[in-house]
């Protein structure tokens, strides 16, 4: 593996392949952790080798490109799953409290609501004056907002705002 994606490989545990006897242990007690692990081990050496066979640096920057995006589409794919797993619904109808907030573009951007009476935000960018407004608006209504960068909407792409009737 080239010592570059390595290098941004080690902060989340992925920069070295483990042992055998070690992944062995790791599905024995935590079976899903150890499918994850060796699904990730091998797309990071089909990375490897794909980069190796672009050796054109044009070629190697749109492939990236490229592979940064679909990642982001599966990601979606993923959470969506987990979500539906834990009983997250998405929701057609928005609940009634929306009427009364006002949600400034871009931070307004992919809204969804679901079944627990949440509604989040899916922006792929805010700027300060975009949250001062935001905050200015939900206090005046008697709501609140946190931000969490588990987007399920496009992981990697946007950021979630959860907005909340205050308690």
């Amino acid at each position: 593996m080239p010592e570059t994606l390595r290098k941004w490989l080690a902060p989340f545990g992925l920069d070295q392949q483990l042992s055998k006897k070690t992944m062995a242990e790791i599905m024995m007690k935590e079976p899903g952790h150890g499918k994850a692990l060796d699904l990730a081990y091998k797309f990071i050496r089909k990375i490897d080798a794909t980069l190796k066979e672009l050796v054109d640096k044009d070629q190697q920057i749109e492939f990236l490109k490229r592979l940064y995006y679909n990642l982001g589409g599966i990601m979606h794919a993923i959470i969506s799953q987990e979500m539906t797993l834990e009983g997250i619904r998405e929701v057609e109808k928005p609940p009634d409290f929306v009427k009364e907030i006002s949600v400034p573009f871009p931070l307004s951007d992919h809204m969804r609501c679901y079944t627990e009476g949440r509604v989040t935000f899916h922006p792929y960018e805010g700027r300060m004056e975009d949250f001062k407004k935001l905050i200015e608006h939900l206090e005046k209504k008697g709501f609140t907002f946190y931000v969490s960068g588990k987007s399920e909407y496009f992981p990697g792409h946007s950021f979630k705002i959860v907005i909340e009737k205050r308690a």
